[in-house]
């Protein structure tokens, strides 16, 4: 349904994006990550510290997402 409803234009992006990490969807959730970044969504600023993420912290290209963002 979120997908669906994404694909319409509706802002749901923070929903799936926890919905993908929670899901072992790490493409996804990565994908969506990137897309999250390029507009400046503010919610990124919580990957650090949410246990909602932390399925994808094993991740290499999660290291190096939050280097982007400013945390190492």
């Amino acid at each position: 349904t979120l997908e669906r409803e994404a694909s319409l234009g509706q802002r749901n992006q923070n929903d799936l994006l926890v919905l993908y990490a929670l899901l072992g969807e790490h493409d996804k959730c990565f994908s969506l990550m990137e897309t999250a970044y390029s507009e400046g969504n503010p919610y990124l600023m919580w990957l650090p510290v949410c246990p909602l993420f932390d399925g994808i912290r094993s991740d290499p290209r999660y290291r190096e997402f939050i280097a982007r963002l400013g945390f190492d």
